[in-house]
């Protein structure tokens, strides 16, 4: 399996606060089955969660370095979780943040509990420059609680939709959980991820409970292409 979604590299947000938790909960997701890890540290203008891409590099390597010694076998790649403003083609640009493994796909979040301004005008500007917006966990906004519908518009732009494992279960609440199962049913989300904070993430024991029930919901094949298949189109840059 591959994971997209994850908050690994230490101290740059309100992930993993040392190399060792992030070397633990690594061995952890290894142990669970997972291949590949796609960090994606919080990106958000004019607030402490802005290290640059030089900066998040630097330490992604040294990650690398520390799991490599402790024969941990992941693939580890690079981006960000960005906070969807009207500059993020300008912080792209510039290298302030980055797309999924350097390539065309952006992975964006919204205020959970307000619409963001200009949402349309973001995304038609994202995609006009050749780049894909991946939604994170789009069941715990309540724009989208309040109307499903915008789901459809959403991916009508040309917005992917990424839901997150533990969702399922109802971590983020009964409407959030009502959601999730509405979005995989309908075949609206083309990935999940962990959004792995910490190494005592209730994740790793829920993991095997999160699968039955997507697969249960979904079925086998269809977890496999959220999962394995379109994950590493992203990490190979290629159409989803």
């Amino acid at each position: 399996m591959i994971d997209v979604h994850s908050h690994l590299i230490p101290n740059i947000d309100d992930g993993v606060q040392s190399f060792d938790e992030a070397k633990n909960a690594l061995k952890k997701l290894e142990n669970l089955g997972f291949e590949k890890i796609i960090i994606t540290p919080h990106y958000i203008k004019g607030t402490s969660y802005n290290k640059n891409n030089i900066e998040k590099y630097q330490l992604l390597l040294k990650l690398k370095e520390i799991i490599k010694k402790e024969n941990i076998n992941l693939e580890l790649f690079l981006g960000n979780e960005i906070f969807l403003d009207e500059n993020i083609l300008n912080e792209l640009k510039n290298g302030n943040c980055c797309s999924l493994n350097s390539g065309r796909y952006v992975l964006i979040e919204i205020p959970r509990n307000d619409e963001i301004l200009k949402l349309d005008e973001i995304i038609f500007e994202l995609k006009n420059k050749g780049l894909v917006p991946i939604m994170a966990h789009p069941e715990r906004y309540m724009v989208v609680k309040q109307n499903y519908e915008i789901l459809d518009k959403w991916i009508d732009q040309g917005i992917i939709l990424q839901v997150n494992y533990e969702s399922i279960l109802g971590k983020y609440g009964k409407e959030s959980e009502k959601l999730v199962k509405y979005i995989l049913k309908n075949n609206k989300a083309s990935l999940i991820g962990t959004d792995i904070h910490h190494e005592n993430s209730m994740f790793f024991n829920s993991f095997l409970k999160c699968k039955k029930k997507i697969i249960k919901l979904i079925g086998e094949e269809k977890f496999i292409e959220l999962t394995e298949i379109n994950p590493e189109k992203i990490l190979n840059n290629k159409d989803i």
